[in-house]
């Protein structure tokens, strides 16, 4: 017994050290997490707007000829050398176009700045067809250049005199500029970020290898060679592209999906090789064109979360020695504690088997011997108890005779009551009614409401059975949703107005526990000594007459009539 209660103590004691020590470091570790997260978000939202800012200051300036156009409406009204003069001060002044051409309003080309790319046809791609019926400023998805293969995106924007279109100014932006922002942003922080196009394909990215990818379709496109090394064209002078599959974490294509659809905000991720990162992703407004890009930034975890796990890991293995120390402090103390709790066992089990006699003997300032102190007076506290025990005996009788909820007298006691006034009839001859009453649907209010308001309804419907009736002798609660009421010298006549007050009261509003709804109770009466003068047989017959209530519709009474005795037995079913 010493050893076992000795082992108690240690192992509960140490337990409880070793449960709150771990849940401490975890409750730590997530803070630390989360703080660290925090501060991540907040300084990747800011480097995702100062890149945003850069971009658009970049590619801005290639989209001031897009203006300069605008402000010369005229332009396709100009002589040729006007024209080509005024496109080559265009070309001149923003480098970042690799060329630029303008086409008549049949898209048949006027002027070219280099004519090395005079027979490169826009029409033939899908996104200029878009930018065809209203010829607003627009760029193309991102692409190979065919002739500098280059990765550029097309600008076109109309040149309209007095709303009719003119014709359309063109040409091709080279991106290596944003490439290499993109490139030295990512060589200078800890982070990494994606340029993507509204097609989802990246202008820029970590780890390109002059390929571009595309997160929609989850296929990478790069420049067909041949044997000798050479880029290789199609009949029509295009380069021809591999195309393959890649596959990127779920995380990070979530993002970027969000993004593509104007969303903004933060997520994590773990990589296939278990690596954390955090994403930043937004939504980037280019100028003058409608088109959108996006901007997402990913930021690995590793770093912190390895050091916060390494430090972790360092505090358990010094919290796991202190506890073991404790245990062995805890050993030697338990003896002092284990000794006097032998002893008030040993108490315990005399004052079990009936042995009130004997006293605890331990001399302490501490909670034992407050202990002590209070089994010697629970001691004399029952023998005072045991003198008073047939007092006690005689009033627990007394409440069992009363169901616990409502206060009424339950079954056993109604029916006794009932008996002893039929003995004290003359000739054993009772006159009177006994009401089956049931509560309508109220299965339906526990359902709803839960057991608490529902014993209030059997509360308040008790209350307003002894209010109607004007005695609680004569009112039980029978069990579960029913009641019995016995009127005791009622004629038909006298019972039937009885029971036609109680089917209204019971129709009065229920406010319990702050609901408000209305019930409706069902009756069944069956008269002594006309129906019978057996008390079973009464009941039997007055739960007949309730059965017809509740399955002519509820809500009303119906007297005992012969042949309601061989209705079916009711299912328990609340109908």
């Amino acid at each position: 017994m010493v050893n076992s209660l000795k082992q108690t103590l240690i192992i509960a004691v140490c337990g409880a050290i070793f449960t709150v020590f771990v849940a401490f470091l975890m409750i730590l570790r997530h803070a630390m997490l989360s703080d660290y997260r925090q501060s991540v978000e907040v300084n990747d939202n800011k480097f995702a707007q100062i890149l945003s800012q850069n971009v658009n200051y970049d590619i801005g300036r290639a989209f001031e000829i897009g203006q300069l156009a605008a402000e010369y409406p005229a332009l396709a009204n100009f002589t040729r050398a006007e024209q080509e003069s005024l496109l080559k001060n265009m070309h001149n002044r923003e480098p970042s176009y690799e060329w630029l051409a303008l086409l008549d309003k049949d898209d048949k080309p006027l002027i070219v700045t280099d004519k090395n790319f005079a027979d490169i046809d826009k029409t033939k791609y899908e996104w200029y067809k878009t930018f065809r019926p209203d010829y607003e400023p627009e760029i193309s998805p991102v692409y190979f250049s065919e002739k500098t293969k280059n990765l550029v995106v097309t600008f076109a924007e109309g040149i309209k005199v007095d709303g009719e279109v003119k014709g359309v100014l063109i040409g091709d932006i080279n991106l290596t500029s944003l490439q290499k922002m993109i490139q030295q942003f990512n060589m200078e922080s800890n982070c990494q970020a994606y340029l993507i196009d509204k097609a989802g394909t990246a202008i820029a990215q970590p780890d390109a290898d002059d390929k571009i990818y595309n997160y929609k379709s989850m296929n990478y496109l790069t420049i067909a060679q041949n044997k000798e090394g050479y880029a290789e064209y199609d009949n029509e002078g295009r380069l021809i592209m591999r195309r393959a599959s890649f596959s990127a974490p779920r995380g990070l294509c979530d993002a970027i999906f969000a993004t593509l659809k104007g969303e903004r905000g933060t997520t994590t991720y773990t990589d296939d090789k278990g690596n954390e990162y955090f994403c930043s992703y937004q939504p980037m407004d280019l100028p003058i064109v409608k088109t959108k890009w996006s901007i997402v930034i990913i930021h690995s975890t590793y770093e912190v979360t390895g050091m916060l796990d390494k430090v972790i890991f360092r505090a358990f293995v010094g919290g796991m020695f202190l506890i073991i120390l404790s245990g062995l402090i805890l050993s030697y103390f338990s003896n002092k504690i284990t000794k006097p709790i032998l002893e008030m066992t040993a108490m315990a089990n005399r004052v079990r088997d009936g042995d009130l006699s004997g006293q605890l003997d331990i001399q302490s300032d501490n909670e034992i011997g407050e202990l002590a102190d209070n089994i010697n007076h629970m001691i004399k506290g029952l023998r005072v108890i045991h003198a008073k025990s047939k007092e006690a005996e005689s009033r627990f009788k007394a409440i069992a005779y009363h169901d616990a909820l409502t206060g009424l007298p339950n079954r056993n006691n109604f029916l006794i009551h009932l008996r002893q006034m039929l003995e004290k009839s003359v000739e054993g001859r009772l006159y009177g009614a006994m009401v089956f009453v049931d509560v309508d649907k109220f299965k339906t209010i526990n359902d709803t409401y839960g057991h608490a308001v529902g014993d209030g309804v059997l509360i308040e419907f008790g209350k307003r059975l002894v209010e109607v009736v004007g005695s609680k002798e004569c009112v039980c609660r029978y069990g579960g949703d029913e009641f019995l009421v016995f009127l005791p010298g009622r004629s038909e006549a006298e019972a039937t107005v009885i029971a036609a007050t109680l089917v209204n009261r019971m129709r009065d509003m229920f406010n319990i526990a702050g609901h408000e709804f209305q019930l409706s109770a069902s009756l069944g009466l069956a008269l002594m000594p006309k129906d019978s003068t057996d008390i079973d047989e009464l009941l039997v017959k007055a739960d007949a007459a309730l059965y017809v209530s509740k399955r002519s519709g509820r809500d009303q009474f119906n007297l005992y009539e012969e042949g309601m005795a061989t209705a079916p037995d009711k299912t328990g079913n609340d109908f």
